[in-house]
């Protein structure tokens, strides 16, 4: 599934997001952002939220591991990487990735 990401601590209209896919691999996830080449593991996950941003944009937030591993999630329909961004979200795809994370804990 493709999603956008970003770790931070907090987020807000002018945090970066990143495009990535995210696939189920046993009982843990992996993000895998091809361009940056890099794969995050997401195999100890302590909490979990869903929430609407600002109220327009249904978000995932997630703790894996320890507190300095919080990551943002959401489901794009559409996302334009031009200057900040700009996307519109697919909730009903962000409530099943929701489903997806919170199956096993």
């Amino acid at each position: 599934m493709k999603i956008l990401y970003c770790q931070e601590e907090e987020i807000t209209l002018n945090t970066k997001m990143c495009k990535a896919a995210i696939e189920k691999n046993g009982k843990s996830f992996m993000i895998t952002n091809n361009k940056n080449k890099i794969k995050i593991v997401l195999d100890n996950i302590q909490y979990i939220d869903l929430f609407q941003q600002n109220g327009i944009g249904s978000m995932i937030k997630l703790v894996n591991g320890s507190e300095t591993e919080t990551y943002f999630l959401t489901v794009p329909r559409l996302f334009i990487d031009i200057g900040g961004g700009f996307a519109i979200i697919n909730a009903m795809a962000v409530k099943k990735l929701y489903n997806q994370l919170t199956a096993d804990l």
